[in-house]
């Protein structure tokens, strides 16, 4: 029998992307222009959600992290 490990979740906080973008000089506009590198379908209101409380995708998350190099942990609350 195969033991299975409990995979770890967290909870996403727009406060701490939102300090954070904000820390590194990234503009909603300015982070949006990035994540296309990363998605087609990125957007300033995409990134304003983030700020005001959505959560981001995986695809999304993984992007974040690269852009402001940081592990989703320090997006955690």
């Amino acid at each position: 029998m195969t033991k299975k490990t409990k995979q770890k979740t967290y909870e996403f906080s727009s406060d701490k992307f939102k300090a954070e973008r904000k820390r590194q000089g990234w503009t909603l506009g300015k982070f949006a222009e990035k994540l296309l590198e990363f998605s087609p379908k990125a957007s300033k209101a995409l990134v304003y959600n983030w700020d005001h409380g959505k959560s981001p995708s995986l695809e999304y998350m993984m992007a974040i992290c690269k852009i402001l190099d940081k592990t989703p942990e320090h997006f955690a609350k």
